[in-house]
């Protein structure tokens, strides 16, 4: 049974199998394989973002209710030097 371990190893020898071939390439054909995971991606910048981060704003505030900002940071800060 294949681990994560073996998955991230094979997918590594992958790369450096591409990466030799890639080097026997001429410099035209090594630019083009840069460009080409470039072109096949989504641009952030032009693409639609999936969520606002303002629609998390007071996401979870009722486990807070009742509890001192100041002195549950200061109880942290105190279990670091325990």
């Amino acid at each position: 049974m294949a681990t994560m371990f073996d998955d991230m190893m094979n997918g590594l020898d992958e790369v450096d199998a591409f990466l030799a071939e890639a080097a026997s390439q001429t410099p035209e054909d090594q630019q083009q394989l840069i460009q080409e995971p470039v072109t096949r991606s989504p641009n952030p910048a032009t693409s639609e973002p999936k969520h606002n981060i303002m629609e998390f704003c007071g996401l979870g505030a009722e486990i807070w209710e009742g509890i001192d900002a100041q002195d549950y940071v200061n109880r942290e800060r105190a279990s670091w030097d325990s």
